[in-house]
Protein backbone atom coordinates (compact mmCIF):
# COMPACT_ATOMS: atom_id res chain seq x y z
CA UNK A 1 0.00 0.00 0.00
CA UNK A 2 2.78 2.24 0.81
CA UNK A 3 4.67 2.30 -2.21
CA UNK A 4 1.44 2.41 -4.17
CA UNK A 5 0.79 5.99 -2.19
CA UNK A 6 4.39 6.64 -3.17
CA UNK A 7 3.65 6.25 -6.51
CA UNK A 8 0.64 8.16 -6.60
CA UNK A 9 1.97 10.99 -4.77
CA UNK A 10 5.27 10.93 -7.36
CA UNK A 11 2.45 10.90 -10.00
CA UNK A 12 0.59 14.23 -8.81
CA UNK A 13 4.09 16.18 -8.38
CA UNK A 14 5.17 15.58 -12.27
CA UNK A 15 1.45 16.68 -13.14
CA UNK A 16 2.09 20.01 -11.13
CA UNK A 17 5.23 20.66 -12.82
CA UNK A 18 4.11 20.35 -15.90
CA UNK A 19 1.14 22.60 -15.31
CA UNK A 20 3.37 24.78 -14.33
CA UNK A 21 5.82 24.62 -16.80
CA UNK A 22 2.93 24.81 -19.21
CA UNK A 23 3.41 28.37 -20.54
CA UNK A 24 7.30 27.66 -21.86
CA UNK A 25 5.99 25.10 -23.46
CA UNK A 26 3.40 26.01 -25.51
CA UNK A 27 4.72 29.79 -26.29
CA UNK A 28 4.17 30.06 -30.34
CA UNK A 29 6.36 32.74 -31.94
CA UNK A 30 4.87 34.87 -35.36
CA UNK A 31 7.20 35.42 -38.11
CA UNK A 32 4.72 36.72 -41.07
CA UNK A 33 5.30 40.38 -41.73
CA UNK A 34 2.53 41.24 -38.60
CA UNK A 35 4.83 40.06 -35.86
CA UNK A 36 4.14 38.99 -32.62
CA UNK A 37 3.02 43.04 -31.56
CA UNK A 38 2.43 43.59 -35.19
CA UNK A 39 5.38 44.91 -37.07
CA UNK A 40 5.88 48.65 -37.65
CA UNK A 41 9.41 48.80 -39.31
CA UNK A 42 9.05 49.61 -43.02
CA UNK A 43 11.71 50.36 -45.69
CA UNK A 44 11.64 53.83 -47.18
CA UNK A 45 11.86 53.24 -50.79
CA UNK A 46 12.40 56.70 -53.01
CA UNK A 47 9.21 57.13 -54.91
CA UNK A 48 11.48 57.17 -58.26
CA UNK A 49 12.69 53.57 -56.90
CA UNK A 50 11.06 50.81 -59.37
CA UNK A 51 11.39 53.73 -62.45
CA UNK A 52 15.24 54.03 -62.15
CA UNK A 53 16.18 51.00 -61.23
CA UNK A 54 18.71 52.13 -58.66
CA UNK A 55 19.81 50.07 -56.08
CA UNK A 56 18.00 49.64 -52.78
CA UNK A 57 19.42 46.86 -50.77
CA UNK A 58 22.75 44.73 -51.14
CA UNK A 59 22.49 41.21 -50.22
CA UNK A 60 25.08 38.92 -49.82
CA UNK A 61 27.33 41.37 -51.71
CA UNK A 62 25.11 41.96 -54.51
CA UNK A 63 22.97 45.62 -55.05
CA UNK A 64 19.47 44.73 -55.66
CA UNK A 65 17.02 46.82 -57.36
CA UNK A 66 12.90 47.36 -56.16
CA UNK A 67 11.34 45.23 -59.12
CA UNK A 68 7.76 46.23 -58.24
CA UNK A 69 5.69 47.35 -55.36
CA UNK A 70 2.40 45.24 -55.13
CA UNK A 71 -0.38 44.90 -52.50
CA UNK A 72 -0.12 41.40 -50.12
CA UNK A 73 -1.48 40.60 -47.02
CA UNK A 74 1.03 41.08 -44.10
CA UNK A 75 -0.25 37.77 -42.99
CA UNK A 76 0.87 35.97 -45.59
CA UNK A 77 4.77 37.20 -45.66
CA UNK A 78 7.50 35.45 -43.80
CA UNK A 79 10.23 37.38 -42.42
CA UNK A 80 13.61 36.05 -43.78
CA UNK A 81 16.51 38.05 -42.61
CA UNK A 82 17.99 41.14 -43.34
CA UNK A 83 20.05 42.87 -45.84
CA UNK A 84 24.05 43.35 -45.74
CA UNK A 85 23.83 46.38 -43.44
CA UNK A 86 21.35 44.37 -41.10
CA UNK A 87 18.90 47.42 -41.56
CA UNK A 88 16.44 46.30 -43.89
CA UNK A 89 14.12 43.49 -43.02
CA UNK A 90 13.34 41.23 -45.98
CA UNK A 91 10.36 39.34 -46.20
CA UNK A 92 9.37 36.02 -48.44
CA UNK A 93 6.24 34.85 -49.95
CA UNK A 94 6.16 30.88 -49.10
CA UNK A 95 3.21 30.24 -51.18
CA UNK A 96 4.34 32.03 -54.25
CA UNK A 97 7.86 30.45 -53.98
CA UNK A 98 6.21 26.85 -54.38
CA UNK A 99 5.24 27.63 -57.72
CA UNK A 100 8.06 30.63 -59.18
CA UNK A 101 10.63 30.35 -56.84
CA UNK A 102 12.55 31.84 -54.07
CA UNK A 103 12.29 35.83 -53.78
CA UNK A 104 12.49 38.72 -51.44
CA UNK A 105 10.41 41.84 -50.64
CA UNK A 106 10.69 44.95 -48.69
CA UNK A 107 7.91 45.58 -46.42
CA UNK A 108 7.15 49.54 -47.58
CA UNK A 109 3.78 50.41 -45.74
CA UNK A 110 1.11 48.11 -44.72
CA UNK A 111 -0.23 45.43 -46.79
CA UNK A 112 2.84 46.97 -49.29
CA UNK A 113 5.60 45.48 -50.24
CA UNK A 114 8.69 45.88 -53.20
CA UNK A 115 9.65 42.76 -55.03
CA UNK A 116 13.85 42.75 -55.06
CA UNK A 117 16.25 41.66 -57.69
CA UNK A 118 19.37 42.28 -58.83
CA UNK A 119 20.43 45.01 -60.38
CA UNK A 120 21.99 43.32 -63.81
CA UNK A 121 19.33 40.60 -64.38
CA UNK A 122 16.07 41.46 -66.55
CA UNK A 123 12.22 41.71 -65.35
CA UNK A 124 10.23 38.39 -65.45
CA UNK A 125 7.74 37.55 -67.91
CA UNK A 126 4.60 38.05 -66.73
Amino acid sequence: MVPQLALLALLAGLAALDRSQRPALERMESTTALGAQGETAVFPLPADAVATGAAVVTLGGVPHRALRVVSRRDEVMRRAGTDDTGRALLYRELKREIQLGPSYWLRTGQNTFAELAPVASTPPAR
